[in-house]
């Protein structure tokens, strides 16, 4: 949520699941609702004026989501480190 200086407003970022048309049937509904939730904002927060909310996609978690499918793709060596073939005690070989 970024909300306004003065508070009179403020822009609430939503990720929804989905396809495009259910993203957007949702995004409709939280709009529909808009002062509803605004109501209940106001019954338990004391503020001089209640922000009027403005609903907005963020697709960040999509992103990122897609970004963690690449890297789930990579071949990736383990923790310690070691490049396969590098072993010396693999080899046979001691210090």
């Amino acid at each position: 949520m970024v909300t306004a200086r003065n508070l009179r407003s403020a822009k609430v970022l939503v990720s929804i699941r989905g396809d495009e048309s259910q993203q957007r049937h949702m995004l409709s509904l939280l709009r529909r609702h808009r002062p509803e939730i605004q109501q209940a904002i106001n019954r338990d927060l004391t503020l001089k004026y209640t922000p009027k909310l403005h609903f907005e996609l963020d697709h960040s978690i999509q992103s990122g989501d897609h970004v963690l499918e690449i890297l789930s793709h990579l071949d990736i060596p383990d923790d310690n480190n070691e490049v396969p073939g590098t072993n010396l005690q693999e080899e046979g070989n001691s210090l």
